[in-house]
């Protein structure tokens, strides 16, 4: 896969206080419309293209309610989440998502 034109759109960071292992991450988000190559399965995803009003938000991760439609409007955004473990799910427990021009 060779992406073209790739445009920063968001940045967010991911705490998991309950993990023994150090498992926060930053995430840095970018969006393009060009591409060259065949989108292929990994063991986190399978490409599947929806219509906007379609996607299955109740089939994705739980926070991707949050950040990705800010995303789809034309936004950039920066924040963050914090998980909690229940019944050895991490499950949103705070989330904050603000507008940026910082990137």
């Amino acid at each position: 896969m060779d992406t073209k034109d790739l445009l920063k759109v968001g940045e967010i960071d991911f705490y998991f206080p309950e993990e023994k292992k150090h498992f926060d991450q930053t995430v840095h988000v970018y969006l393009t419309k060009k591409y060259n190559g065949i989108l292929t399965e990994t063991e986190e995803m399978k490409p599947i293209w929806f219509n906007l009003d379609e996607i299955p938000y109740d089939k994705m991760w739980d926070t991707d309610q949050y950040w990705i439609p800010p995303i789809l409007e034309g936004k950039k955004i920066a924040g963050r989440f914090l998980f909690n473990s229940l019944n050895g799910e991490d499950v949103t427990q705070e989330h904050f998502i603000e507008e940026t021009n910082t990137f």
